[in-house]
């Protein structure tokens, strides 16, 4: 079993950027930070961005995890 600390970054892809944000600032409540090159950068805290949309591929998907040790994460692929 991973120790999973958190989850740092997600990146969708979506055939819609404007409903995107749309979903995220009116629904989730969280802030858009910034556009650039057709994305939107949004958060939830005090980090520059949790979570961002390009337009493209709505199953082109990244999450990036925060694990206690590189031991760990690499124990997560062996199982």
């Amino acid at each position: 079993m991973i120790d999973l600390v958190d989850i740092r970054y997600v990146r969708f892809g979506t055939g819609d950027v404007e409903a995107a944000i749309g979903f995220c600032t009116d629904t989730m409540g969280l802030e858009l930070v910034r556009r650039e090159n057709g994305g939107a950068y949004l958060r939830g805290d005090d980090r520059d961005h949790n979570i961002y949309y390009f337009d493209g591929d709505p199953t082109d998907h990244t999450v990036g995890f925060e694990v206690v040790t590189r031991a760990e994460l690499d124990s997560a692929f062996n199982q």
